[in-house]
């Protein structure tokens, strides 16, 4: 007769092929000697080995400009077989990584990692024992981004995607990886016009824009407001609710330029203040102080005229304008007793009166001086007398004076 047995083995600390000694013995019902036994050797092996590798959690690498930065990626690697897995190897490859990202094996426990080319690695360990977790440790690096030299991660937005395969095995883990270039970093510098803005005239604010980042900013609103009585205007440049807008894109490491306009719509006559002009360019306000000045006409004689009694001569006098823009500027001439206008163009008598006298100068643009020749005829009793000249309007005590000298 044949006899069949079914044995069970506990998998418990078995790992590989084991001897299993067995002894069979029979005997016959109601004998008495011992029973001769039988000597079996068999084999018990566990299952293989089964290296598996999961994907990991994505990630993202961002640039640095002077410095290098890294993400660390984890791939987890299990054996979910019954064997140790002797000698295992992973193969990582790379693909879509951007010139200046390298892959790297990182420090840790059970893998090391040697580079097989641009973008891939091949990592060993010593063994990977039955239903132990050993991942695989990889770091993305980007080098230093250096803008003068255009070297490193600069204006870059690329996704990329490490694997790592099992050298003999099927399962792939794949980690996706964000790649970002040092994000822009704007800087604004405002300067104020040189000059003071008056009524009439065009001054210009200028505003540069600088990205001191390494990726291109685009469509950066920039916004200027100009508080009355300034006016900004400029080319490239329209209306909003805050003033003046206009988007530009900076390049990085480059730098946009733009010229702001100003006029003031008005200023009263004398006035001398100081208005806040506000630029903001993506959120980020910057103020600079802008000077806005009234016309400001200032006359002058000469100390003494000279004059011969009974002669016709003239009084030279000059009216500048320090200030805005002002039209019909008119002079007020008062002559003391014994002095007498002599017909000159623009020039009048006040009526009723033959001391007072109104000289018509018109138009006086920004820093422009017009010279007056009054006429006056004097007497010998007028001389030491004073000839007193003013702005039109303008407070008396304002007025300066010139003494008759007669020769």
């Amino acid at each position: 007769s044949t006899l069949v047995a079914g044995l069970v083995v506990d998998p418990a600390g078995l790992d590989g092929e084991a001897p299993l000694p067995v002894t069979v013995r029979t005997w016959a019902p109601g004998r008495t000697e011992r029973p001769q036994g039988i000597a079996l050797v068999g084999v018990v092996r566990s299952r293989p080995a089964d290296v598996r590798v999961t994907d990991g959690a994505p990630a993202r690498l961002v640039g640095a400009l002077g410095e290098e930065t890294s993400v660390r990626l984890e791939v987890p690697v299990r054996n979910d077989g019954g064997t140790t897995a002797a000698a295992p190897q992973a193969v990582v490859t790379a693909t879509g990584l951007p010139d200046g990202a390298v892959v790297r094996g990182a420090p840790g426990d059970g893998w090391e990692c040697l580079t097989q080319g641009p973008a891939e690695l091949r990592c060993y360990s010593a063994g990977l024992r039955p239903g132990e977790d050993r991942p695989v440790l990889l770091d993305v690096v980007a080098r230093p981004t250096d803008l003068a030299e255009g070297t490193g991660l600069v204006d870059v937005a690329s996704d990329a995607v490490v694997e790592v395969r099992v050298a003999g095995g099927d399962d792939v883990g794949t980690v996706p990886v964000r790649v970002e270039s040092a994000p822009a970093a704007l800087r604004t510098q405002v300067v104020a016009p040189g000059s003071p803005v008056t009524t009439g005239t065009v001054r210009s604010l200028h505003v540069r824009v600088t990205n001191d980042g390494a990726t291109t900013a685009r469509a950066v609103p920039v916004v200027v407001g100009a508080p009355e009585p300034l006016v900004a205007s400029g080319a490239g440049w329209g209306a909003c609710d805050a003033g003046l807008c206009q988007d530009v894109t900076v390049a990085p490491g480059g730098t946009v330029d733009l010229t702001v306009d100003l006029t003031a719509s008005s200023a009263p006559p004398g006035s001398d203040r100081s208005v806040t002009v506000r630029v903001t360019v993506a959120g980020q306000e910057s103020t600079t102080a802008v000077r806005v000045v009234g016309p400001r006409l200032v006359v002058s004689v000469a100390p003494t005229t000279t004059l011969t009694p009974g002669v016709p001569g003239e009084v030279p006098v000059t009216v500048r304008n320090e200030g805005g823009e002002v039209e019909e500027v008119a002079l007020e001439v008062v002559l003391p007793n014994a002095a007498f206008l002599v017909p000159t163009p623009g020039c009048a008598q006040a009526q009723g009166s033959n001391l007072m006298v109104t000289c018509e100068v018109g138009r006086v643009a920004p820093q422009e001086s017009v010279r007056v020749d009054v006429g006056v005829r004097a007497m010998g009793a007028a001389a030491g007398r004073e000839i007193l000249v003013g702005v039109r309007g303008a407070d008396p005590s304002t007025r300066v004076a010139t003494t008759i000298r007669m020769v």
